[in-house]
């Protein structure tokens, strides 16, 4: 069963966090860099049992190295430096507000600089890493959960297709899954999505007008509740933001619209 979206974070092109959707939950940094938790805009407060490096000087620890998805039924918090060896991902869950936590290792797992996660119900969710490879180049892995995140597996990726800087991520469900890119020379907005679990990935097709040509387009994080769903872009015009276009889906993100209802990217199941 679906349960409504908690609160969803993004990366601008800069590869600050930027927040993709609001579900009245947010999180805090205090000057020690303990995590502080917000629920019901502030009705509800806790602290996480994580301190974040706020100094810059410990790889994988800062605050945009860290993936946050913040509900009600389900707060999770991926950290750490990855090396896909002795070094790996952990993953914080509360499923009651942030008065008690868990703290689950993801053996094998890879990735230090960009993370995601998300959860489409109590059960099934998902966390994509990145870590740099170079100028402009990331190479980032994918897992999913479907029982509430004590186990996690890693599907595929699209490292062979593409391998640039990660700005957003979101599945529909356990085959349905978007990665969003830094824009380049082409100006964006650059997605790449996968219908069956992530064992294949291709460019997801977005005809936006012309009237957007001029700006840079970085995808934000997708956001689904049930098969409606929702994709951020966020618009650049000479290094500042110029603001938000927002494409909806009501097929799991098959189909993508405009504001206006007209079909923008349509794909079909394999």
């Amino acid at each position: 069963m679906n349960a409504k979206p908690g609160t969803m974070y993004s990366h601008s092109s800069s590869g600050e966090p930027v927040i993709a959707y609001d579900a009245g939950n947010s999180y805090s940094l205090d000057q020690e860099g303990h995590v502080l938790i917000s629920y019901r805009n502030g009705d509800v407060t806790a602290q996480a049992p994580l301190t974040l490096d706020t100094t810059g000087s410990v790889q994988g620890m800062g605050r945009a190295d860290t993936g946050f998805y913040i509900a009600e039924e389900k707060t999770a918090i991926v950290y750490g430096f990855a090396n896909g060896q002795s070094s790996q991902l952990h993953v914080l869950i509360s499923e009651d507000m942030g008065k008690t936590w868990t703290d689950t290792p993801i053996p094998g797992s890879a990735g230090y600089d960009t993370k995601f996660i998300g959860f489409t119900n109590k059960a099934e969710g998902w966390i994509v890493s990145g870590g740099s490879a170079g100028a402009g180049r990331s190479l980032n892995h994918v897992y999913q959960t479907s029982d509430g995140g004590k186990t996690w597996r890693e599907l595929g990726n699209p490292n062979d297709q593409y391998t640039e800087q990660l700005t957003g991520a979101g599945f529909s469900s356990g085959d349905i899954g978007f990665l969003g890119y830094r824009y380049y020379a082409d100006k964006g907005p650059t997605v790449y999505w996968t219908q069956d679990g992530g064992k294949s990935w291709e460019k997801l097709v977005i005809s936006l007008s012309d009237s957007w040509d001029a700006y840079q387009k970085t995808p934000l994080s997708p956001v689904f509740n049930g098969k409606d769903g929702r994709l951020p872009i966020l618009l650049s015009l000479d290094g500042e933001v110029a603001g938000t276009v927002y494409l909806t889906s009501k097929d799991y993100g098959l189909t993508w619209n405009d504001e206006e209802g007209r079909i923008l990217s349509e794909g079909h199941y394999r």
